[in-house]
């Protein structure tokens, strides 16, 4: 008894010190890195002392004398609490990540190399003017002060991977807005899915795919005649496209809207935004209060770029979505079989200008060379996206835009006209700013280069040696949409078609459906005076219009088995509405996705996913044609019959009730192998949830550490609450959602309120990691705190950062994060 009594004993303290030793390894890699909050500090190139207050939520205010201090201070408080995602974008946009997570990055980084998007970071940076380079060098050495002085405290990610980070450059700045400008412009991919697919189907089955916008759908601007038919205006392009191509093997969206004094409750203006994007752990957005003199804005930034993206300042508010008009063309390029390095345009041979690509790959000693070729029209891609024939790229893009500027004006604006005078140097993405200001004006600004094309419309790749399909230039801004205080006294934009057919420019056909424009409209028009109350409610909407067209054809099904008799009693009791309870919801949503599959995808082979939406890039997972298969398939239910029913296996005719039963069956199918035989519990949330992964959360030892989730989650691609996912069976995890919900009140600044999706801080250790978490899944908000008295009341540190020498500075700063 004795000795047994022994062994447990020394196997009690034996896990006593593994126990203590593990905390201690958890505490020097998540715990030590935690930046300081409070105290004071020094740094080097601060030319007076500012101050840094944040508030509960993890938001800081800084208060500064001068905007060059003021950036400085920004740069250092994104680099305390996002260094790590500020490495990770900088290098997923640099084409760099296979260098520490390996060859399972390769094909990101190839891609990147090949668009170039550090070599166009180096060409803007150049042609900054010099009030923007200096205010942006000032953001950067914020950014490398901290980092020189917590070399031995970095994020656990580095610790982990084992990596330094390197200085920060205005060329790190400028290469994540050029990826997410990338992001916001997708008119390539489905230019490619085209062209794919009229050499599987032919021109004319092809066209048959495209879908008009829906007439009671609304644009922005007042509605001009009928659309236009959009399957013979790409007829034309593929019967072309196939005479030169021969055979051949995200995005996201956002909502926006404002309200003027008449239609606000206050008298007063309001604006709500909730930008669309991806899923990300920590979010891609990062809440800052900024001031310096007269220079005061808050809202939210980029980790890793300077200024206030969405926000207001004394007395102008804004907001954004994306416009995605088709701002890229694919060029089909004739090289010279004897010499590669030729291209031919008009009859004579030029040289393509040759990159040799450097990709180093961890743990693997010889680099990876990679040769870019780049013509008169871009990058060709030809390697990168499989394509047999030779592809480059032209994007808007790739030209040195002003954006950094524009940002820049804007948060110092004083009225709406200000506003859209500062908008006129931006560049990509091409955006929907609506805005508003003290004095009651509303208003709305398309902003963004659009090329101008000297023939075609760019739907599908064009022959880039005939010289007859270049662009002319970019669409002057006087001749993009603008509203100001329209009579019906709101704005609202959902990534929805801009204008109608009188509009002389050609923009796109790839609007977003307008389903969730329809919906806003909708809710605006109920009341004759709204709240802002009313406008979080309105941003948490779930009501399905898509829904409210699609389900009553099945609901007039006669069931032909007890299960299907239960689904459409739950389907025919259904109120429209996407919540995480909903049981009808759920059997819809199977429902749709099973009849895209049957109606489409199963006929397109390979090229269903894309047709659907998917991505054909590694570096968005969707493409300029999600939604667009939907409104296609809305337009099929009208017909009783179509050759588009009929049996992908079989070839058999079927009718379209009998497609609608045989979906039904499928879905029904798949709810019992999913959730159990219990129809009580086919709810929508345990289908459609969110996870948030961080990039090391992939892993199992690591993932409960980084990642949070998964969640329930209500809505879909085409509810307000927006909350997309793959549309094929089985349903995925959601991967676009609203990153950011804003509702600003004009009449005191104070009432306006905010949410982002996990937390301020980017270090798993730190309260601030998730704290917004619950908040954004429940539908709640925290004050954007404006006024000083307000901002003290919610403190919860306060640093103080003073000019000091960098050799003073280095000591100090050790010193004091070491105590």
């Amino acid at each position: 008894m004795v000795a047994l009594l022994s062994v447990l004993l020394i196997l009690l303290i034996l896990l006593s010190i593994l126990a203590l030793l593990l905390a201690g390894l958890y505490a020097y890699v998540f715990r030590r890195p935690l930046a300081q909050h409070s105290g004071t500090l020094s740094g080097r190139g601060l030319q007076n002392p500012v101050e840094v207050i944040r508030d509960r939520w993890g938001v800081p205010h800084i208060y500064a004398h001068d905007l060059p201090d003021l950036l400085f201070a920004q740069g250092y408080t994104h680099a305390q609490d996002r260094l790590w995602q500020m490495e990770f974008q900088r290098r997923a946009a640099s084409g760099r990540l296979a260098e520490i997570f390996g060859r399972i990055a390769l094909d990101a980084d190839r891609f990147t190399r090949t668009l170039g998007f550090r070599r166009t970071a180096k060409t803007e940076a150049d042609a900054l003017d010099g009030e923007t380079r200096s205010l942006l060098a000032a953001y950067c050495q914020g950014v490398n002060v901290f980092m020189e002085s917590h070399r031995g405290r970095l994020p656990a990610e580095f610790t982990l991977l084992g990596i330094k980070p390197e200085p920060w450059t205005p060329e790190d700045t400028i290469v994540w807005t050029k990826l997410m400008g990338w992001n916001l412009s997708a008119n390539w991919e489905a230019e490619l899915v085209r062209a794919q697919l009229v050499a599987h189907l032919g021109p004319y089955r092809a066209a048959e795919l495209e879908p008009n916008y829906p007439q009671d759908n609304p644009t922005i601007a007042p509605p001009g005649l009928h659309a236009l038919d959009a399957s013979a205006l790409l007829l034309e392009h593929y019967e072309r496209a196939k005479e030169w191509l021969g055979p051949t093997g995200a995005p996201l969206g956002s909502n926006n809207w404002v309200l003027d004094g008449q239609k606000s409750a206050t008298g007063k203006p309001l604006l709500a935004n909730d930008p669309h994007l991806a899923v990300a752990m920590p979010g891609i957005w990062y809440e800052n209060h900024l001031v310096a003199g007269d220079f005061a804005v808050t809202g939210v930034s980029l980790p890793g770029v300077p200024f206030v993206v969405i926000g207001h300042n004394e007395r102008v508010g804004w907001g954004m979505t994306a416009t995605l008009p088709d701002n890229q063309d694919l060029f089909v390029e004739r090289f010279d079989p004897s010499n590669p390095t030729l291209y031919q345009f008009r009859g004579d041979w030029e040289a393509a200008r040759i990159y040799r690509e450097v990709i180093r790959i961890r743990s693997e000693t010889a680099p990876l060379t990679l040769e870019v070729r780049e013509t008169r029209h871009g990058p060709v891609i030809s390697d990168v996206v499989k394509s047999p024939v030779p592809l480059a790229l032209s994007w808007t893009g790739f030209s040195p835009q002003q954006s950094l500027r524009a940002a820049l004006r804007l948060n110092a604006a004083r009225t709406t006209g200000e506003a859209r005078a500062a908008l006129s140097g931006w560049g990509v993405p091409v955006m929907n700013f609506v805005f508003a200001d003290v004095g009651g004006n509303v208003g709305y600004e398309m902003a963004g280069a659009v090329p101008v094309r000297a023939c075609g419309q760019g739907l599908v790749p064009a022959p880039g040696w005939t010289g007859e399909y270049e662009w002319a230039g970019i669409l002057p801004n006087v001749e993009l949409l603008r509203l100001d205080n329209p009579p019906e006294h709101f704005i609202a934009t959902a990534n929805n078609r801009v204008v109608g057919d009188s509009y002389p420019h050609f923009l796109t056909i790839e609007w977003s459906p307008g389903y969730r424009a329809r919906r806003i409209v909708e809710m605006l028009s109920v009341k004759r005076r709204l709240t802002l109350a009313d406008c979080q409610q309105m941003q948490l909407d779930v009501t399905s219009i898509l829904g409210q067209e699609i389900a009553p054809y099945f609901t007039a099904l006669e069931p032909t088995g007890h299960w299907e008799r239960i689904a459409l009693r739950a389907l025919r009791g259904w109120d429209y509405r996407l919540d995480t309870e909903s049981v009808g919801g759920a059997i819809y949503e199977l429902c749709l996705v099973h009849l895209l599959d049957l109606v489409f995808a199963q006929k397109l082979g390979p090229l269903g996913e894309p047709f659907l939406g998917a991505g054909v890039s590694p570096l968005s997972p969707v493409s300029g044609l999600m939604g667009r298969a939907v409104v296609r398939l809305v337009e099929l239910l009208s017909q009783e019959s179509s050759p588009w029913f009929a049996d992908a296996a079989t070839g058999r005719e079927r009718t379209r009730d009998e497609v609608l039963a045989e979906a039904l069956r499928r879905a029904v199918r798949t709810l019992r192998e999913t959730v159990g035989d219990e129809p009580r519990r086919w709810q929508w949330g345990r289908l459609h949830q969110v996870q948030f992964v961080h990039p090391l959360g992939t892993l199992r030892l690591f993932r409960s550490v980084f990642s949070r989730g998964p969640y329930p989650l209500g809505g879909d691609s085409e509810t307000v609450n927006q909350a997309g996912y793959r549309l094929r069976p089985p349903i995925g995890m959601v991967h676009v959602f609203a990153s950011y919900r804003q509702v600003l009140d004009f009449a005191a600044w104070d009432r306006s309120v905010a949410v982002h999706t996990t937390g301020q801080s980017g270090q798993p250790g730190h309260p601030h990691y998730a704290d917004q978490l619950a908040m954004w899944r429940e539908g709640e908000y925290h004050p954007m705190l404006w006024s000083r008295a307000r901002i003290e009341e919610n403190a919860e540190a306060r640093l103080r950062l003073e000019p000091r020498s960098f050799v003073a500075n280095t000591v100090h700063q050790l010193e004091t994060d070491g105590s």
